[in-house]
């Protein structure tokens, strides 16, 4: 038998140039153990770790190091809910409808890699599989273990946008049932439970399905928090977005007075306001009285929804005199009226 030739100048410079043993086996059309026995031969070829050779595709192995943007906090989220390590490799999949999503996240992290699609429970999805330690590291570091997730503390700033992924990756937004939820592992439940409870006022609970937990929100109250998570916000699932913006359009149309009175009994929180629509003499449009430790607000049902607003805002500019100066009527009343405008108008001239 022929013995095969191999120059070992040659093959050295190719090894050392990044080509893996076995791209340079398929080169010479030997084994990779033909091929390594000759690298060790040679007394200039140092070797790599496994998986340092030239690499196929691209991507930034750094991009998951430090959780400090909007970006990094979002698919971090993602990950948490959908994505998954194994080895060495990054899995990431959505439905088939949602692959422009998996671009998104392509291009965030500098990646070539290219998405290839499967089928499970008879839906096709679109999945990318990534191939690096450092990245598949980095996210075990943060939590993403297959089977055993664990919820990162991200900055105050940014845990809206780690949340807003994570709902993205396995939740629910329904805007004609005004609910949303969360579905997942228990604690990462347990984890959304208490972001939520930080942002809104709720005493829900989390639920066991089988062996899956879940975390849901209705109404006026899941409606705030998706405002939290997805208004002015750069990254999301485009079809949970549409969701929340079709929510937020019909509710936009509701009457704007109850929803005012909801947002500043958040706002003074700490005392106690009754506000009530009735019939009120000819020259009063609203009064404020102050019995047992308690404040209640009346006002003309005969104003309509912007008059009755604005008689609201007036009369809580009393409140906040009397706390602030003991003296409803005083001199500060324009102070205090300007200061409760703004937080009206942050709130709710945007709809307008």
């Amino acid at each position: 038998m022929r013995r095969l030739e191999i120059p070992l100048k040659k093959l050295v410079k190719q090894y050392n140039s990044g080509y893996s043993t076995k791209y340079l086996s398929n080169y010479y059309n030997c084994s990779i153990i033909t091929i390594q026995r000759k690298l060790r031969s040679a007394k200039n070829c140092k070797f790599r770790s496994i998986g340092h050779g030239k690499k196929k595709y691209k991507v930034n192995e750094n991009f998951f190091d430090i959780i400090d943007t909007e970006l990094k906090a979002y698919w971090l989220g993602v990950m948490l809910t959908d994505g998954s390590t194994s080895g060495n490799l990054i899995r990431l999949s959505f439905k088939k409808d949602d692959e422009k999503h998996l671009e998104k996240f392509l291009t965030c992290i500098s990646s070539n890699h290219p998405i290839k699609h499967q089928i499970k429970n008879n839906f096709i999805q679109s999945c990318v599989s990534i191939g690096n330690k450092h990245m598949r590291d980095s996210l075990i570091y943060k939590g993403i273990i297959s089977c055993n997730k664990k919820v990162f503390k991200v900055p105050p700033e940014l845990e809206r946008h780690y949340w807003r992924g994570a709902i993205d990756g396995d939740g629910m937004i329904d805007s004609s049932t005004k609910t949303i939820k969360l579905v997942g592992e228990k604690e990462v439940c347990e984890a959304f439970k208490v972001f939520c409870q930080k942002n809104v006022d709720t005493k829900a609970n989390i639920k066991k399905h089988g062996n899956i937990w879940s975390f849901r929100l209705h109404g006026n109250i899941a409606f705030d928090l998706i405002k939290i998570l997805y208004q002015e916000s750069s990254m999301f699932l485009d079809r949970k977005n549409q969701e929340y913006l079709k929510w937020h359009s019909s509710h936009s149309c509701k009457p704007l007075f109850p929803r005012v009175v909801r947002f500043f009994k958040k706002i003074f929180h700490n005392i106690k306001i009754f506000v009530s629509r009735c019939k009120m003499p000819r020259s009063l449009e609203g009064e404020c009285s102050y019995e047992n430790k308690k404040y209640f607000i009346r006002i003309d049902k005969k104003l309509s929804d912007n008059e009755a607003v604005n008689c609201l805002l007036h009369e809580l500019s009393h409140i906040k005199t009397m706390l602030e100066d003991n003296d409803p009527h005083g001199p500060a009343f324009g102070i205090a009226y300007s200061k409760i405008y703004k937080l009206y108008e942050a709130e709710f001239t945007d709809e307008n």
